[in-house]
This record gives structure tokens, C-alpha cells and sequence, in this order.
């Protein structure tokens, strides 16, 4: 509007007014984006939420940071003892770890028992009361061991032990990559929270800006347009 106003004055150029026109439909263009921005959010958010995605959602401008009451050992700590991919990459070591114990098992020599005790009862009513003169009891024990078995032993111990290799490995590399992935997410918590007192401050600033731009239009000592600016400006920073 000033444009076009200086325009028709003669002290602004046709090249000057199209620019400016630009603007303003750059600016239309922007806006519209974000209004179907706002229309998406409210689809998805009603969509997690089960909700009818036709309602229309008014948040709260409340929201805010919470201040981590976790050190970064702490975090480390509890992450493992949380995270499920970490259980189960343990679980699997663990498991080859008995694996091996019972390859080890096959060296030692096999041991066995029984017992045994029969009797022969000449009246029927005896059968139940195991009374008889005619008992015989036996124990025997025997012990077994395979002297050659064509290397199977052998061959069972080292692929449980490449086994058990493998899966603990694994389980560092589990363990290391989710320290990793704690750390970078501490200190993306520590940038974003550094980013936010920056941002409280340049919103401060802005405030008292718009402030001083209200005082000096209220008194004629600048237009519309830069009262316009600071509010930008505002709620940009906001």
C-alpha cells in the first residue's frame, strides 16, 4: 500500500511497485503453506490420537522444556538396563556361554547307576505287602567314554567357542552403539537447551523492540509498516 500510494505520488517507479507485489504474493503464498501445514498436523495428530480426523485442534502455547534431573552416567546406566535390543543380544551370549559349557561336557566320561529289587510271592495276598523269603536286590554302576569319535568332540567345542565369540562381539557392539546413541541424544539435549536461552533472550528483546515501536507510532514518529515489522519480528522469535 505505501508503495502503490508513493507510486501514484510519482516518487516510486513501476519497477518498485511490481517488486512489491511480488512480496505480497510470495508472502500469500507462504501463509496459505502454512495453513494447510496446520490443517496436516491436525489430520496426523487426530489419526495417532484414534480421533475423528475432521476436529479441529486448538493447543495450549504452554508447553515447555523440562529440565533432565539424569546425569549422563545415570542415563547410560538405566539404557542398559532398559533397552531391548541390548537384553537381547545378552540373552544370546549367555546362551552360547552354556553352549560351550555343554560342548565341554561331551570330554568328560559318562556315569551311570541302577538298582534293582524283585521278590516272588506264593500267596496272592502278599503281592502288595512285599512279603516274601524269596527277595534279591542288586546296584551296579557303569562308566563310558568314547576314545575316538572322529574328531566330533572337538569339532562341537570350537563352533560353540566361535559362537560365543560372535554373539559377545555383538553384544559389545550393541552395547557400544547404544552408548553412542545415549551420548549424541545428552548432548542434543544440552545443544537444545543452550539454543533455548537464546532464543528466551532474542523473544525478550523483540518484546521490548515491539514495545518501543508501539510508544513511537502512538506519537507519529514511525508508520504502520515498521509497527508491522516488529511484530514480525516478535512473533518470529516467539
Amino acid at each position: 500500500e505505501v508503495t502503490s500510494s508513493r507510486y501514484d505520488l510519482g516518487s516510486a517507479s513501476l519497477s518498485e511497485k511490481l517488486k512489491a507485489q511480488v512480496t505480497v504474493a510470495n508472502d500469500s503464498l507462504q501463509l496459505l503453506q502454512r495453513e494447510n501445514s496446520i490443517r496436516a498436523a491436525e489430520f496426523n495428530l487426530n489419526v495417532i490420537m484414534k480421533r475423528d480426523v475432521a476436529l479441529r485442534l486448538n493447543p495450549a502455547d504452554s508447553m515447555r522444556a523440562q529440565a533432565m534431573s539424569e546425569g549422563l552416567d545415570e542415563l547410560l546406566r538405566k539404557s542398559a538396563e532398559m533397552n531391548p535390543a541390548l537384553k537381547r543380544s545378552k540373552a544370546e551370549m549367555d546362551a552360547a556361554k552354556t553352549g560351550v559349557w555343554m560342548s565341554k561336557r561331551s570330554w568328560l566320561p559318562r556315569v551311570s547307576a541302577s538298582m534293582g529289587w524283585s521278590w516272588s510271592p506264593t500267596e496272592g495276598s502278599d503281592w502288595f505287602k512285599y512279603q516274601t523269603d524269596d527277595r534279591s536286590y542288586s546296584f551296579s554302576v557303569s562308566i563310558g567314554y568314547d576314545i575316538f569319535d572322529g574328531f566330533a568332540k572337538k569339532t562341537d567345542y570350537s563352533r560353540a567357542k566361535l559362537s560365543e565369540m560372535t554373539a559377545r562381539e555383538s553384544y559389545q557392539n550393541d552395547q557400544n552403539t547404544l552408548n553412542s546413541e545415549v551420548r549424541q541424544a545428552y548432548l542434543d539435549y544440552d545443544k537444545s537447551r543452550l539454543q533455548l536461552e537464546v532464543a528466551e533472550l532474542g523473544a525478550r528483546s523483540a518484546e521490548e523492540d515491539m514495545k518501543l515501536q508501539q510508544e513511537r507510532y502512538r506519537l507519529g514518529a514511525s508508520s504502520i509498516l515498521e509497527l508491522l515489522d516488529a511484530q514480525v519480528s516478535l512473533t518470529q522469535s516467539q
